[in-house]
């Protein structure tokens, strides 16, 4: 089965993927005999077993070129082309030309759009000419949105139109949980074409092992650890997870936090670390790398996820799988991959308050703890595997081909 993997692009050319989920996904659909296709516009071209990147023709120069003018002009109908901008209408139409040039070269089956926007749109415009079946995987960000934070541009008409071209042309709509499917139908998928495929995780890699090992192998102490992984943006609630920590000192003082991730608050976040002397409490590890994650898991005593929006959180079930019990906010998809009570706790969003007293719960009481970190690694084993996410996928190519 050939498939055009319309996604985030890396510019690492040992990279399948900008991002390092994708790439495990991809990986495990290629194993299963999916030979993935990729377009871009770094200049990598990549070829190897089941992988093949290609890359978008060099733009031109405004007004070079009168084919792309006339293009942009005859599509002028599409509401996907629905800009006043004619430099981005031209852009469309060059990388739909792109797609629908690999779609009929390499005999491609079947066109899979990771998030509505952008490559969803591109995918509709390329099933258009080529009648391709289009699959588009729903991840939250393309349709989520919370505007006292700058998240999301849906109140934009325009924004709003791509969406619906692309959920009109898609023959199947995944969402990575039941609140991105619900919110998808908000803004125009026919719930006939939605599904929900909760993602998995590779249960073998991340899995259980000795704290103290673990913590001496990233030098850190022996003191109760609160572990956060994610990007440093305001939608992951790390402003909310600092003031939580403050009251959680108040009760165990010698309780530290190790934040592991890059983003636009990083700075924000030294800087409170530096007022309020914190040097020696709160730890900064920046990106870490695939190989190191379970270790981070093992070494904490309590993984929190306080996001302001959130789609599902894969970080949530590599800590599961690592017998980590997880506070989470109670927002998007997250109680779908927490089971309050069972195998971590829930709070509610923008409550420090809250998702200290969670916080506390657990590192008081370590065997409820524990007993929840053990029920959270069976759940991710029966319910959230690697080998069931792909089978769902594999599953839903062969419907629609």
């Amino acid at each position: 089965m050939n498939v055009l993997g319309l996604l985030p692009e890396s510019t690492d050319a040992q990279a399948l993927t900008k991002l390092s989920f994708l790439d495990d996904e991809l990986s495990a659909l290629m194993r299963r005999g999916v030979r993935f296709h990729t377009v871009g516009h770094s200049g990598i071209g990549r070829e190897c077993n089941h992988f093949v990147r290609h890359t978008h023709p060099r733009k031109r120069k405004l007004g070079t070129s009168f084919d792309a003018v006339w293009s942009s002009l005859r599509y002028r109908g599409c509401d996907a082309l629905a800009s006043n901008s004619v430099v981005e209408r031209i852009e469309l139409v060059r990388i739909q030309r792109s797609i629908e040039r690999i779609v009929r070269a390499e005999k491609i089956d079947l066109i899979h759009s990771h998030w509505a926007r952008p490559s969803g749109t591109a995918g509709a415009l390329a099933k258009r000419l080529t009648g391709v079946p289009l699959v588009i995987t729903l991840r939250g960000a393309d349709v989520f949105e919370v505007p006292e934070i700058g998240y999301g541009k849906y109140d934009d008409a325009y924004f709003r139109r791509r969406l619906r071209y692309a959920f009109q042309m898609a023959d199947r709509i995944i969402g990575i949980s039941s609140a991105v499917i619900e919110r998808a139908h908000t803004l125009g998928a026919i719930p006939s074409k939605t599904c929900v495929i909760h993602k998995g995780v590779d249960h073998e890699s991340f899995s259980p092992g000795n704290q103290g090992d673990a913590k001496q192998r990233l030098d850190l102490s022996d003191a109760p650890t609160i572990l956060f992984v994610g990007n440093l943006g305001p939608q992951k609630g790390v402003r909310d997870l600092l003031e939580a920590f403050q009251v959680v000192r108040q009760h165990v003082p010698e309780t530290r936090l190790v934040i592991c991730g890059k983003g636009p608050l990083e700075e924000e976040i030294q800087e409170f670390r530096d007022i309020h002397g914190l040097k020696s409490h709160l730890e900064l590890r920046g990106f870490v790398g695939r190989s190191l994650l379970p270790s981070y898991f093992q070494a904490c005593d309590v993984f929190v996820l306080p996001s302001v929006t959130e789609a599902a959180g894969n970080v949530l079930l590599e800590a599961a799988a690592c017998e980590r019990p997880a506070v989470g906010s109670r927002v998007g998809g997250i109680p779908e991959y927490i089971s309050d009570g069972e195998t971590g706790l829930l709070c509610e969003p923008r409550n420090p308050g809250n998702l200290a007293e969670r916080i506390l719960c657990l590192l008081r009481d370590s065997s409820a703890a524990a007993e929840m970190g053990r029920k959270a690694r069976v759940r991710v084993v029966e319910s959230f595997s690697f080998d069931r996410m792909v089978d769902q996928l594999l599953s839903v190519y062969r419907d629609v081909l």
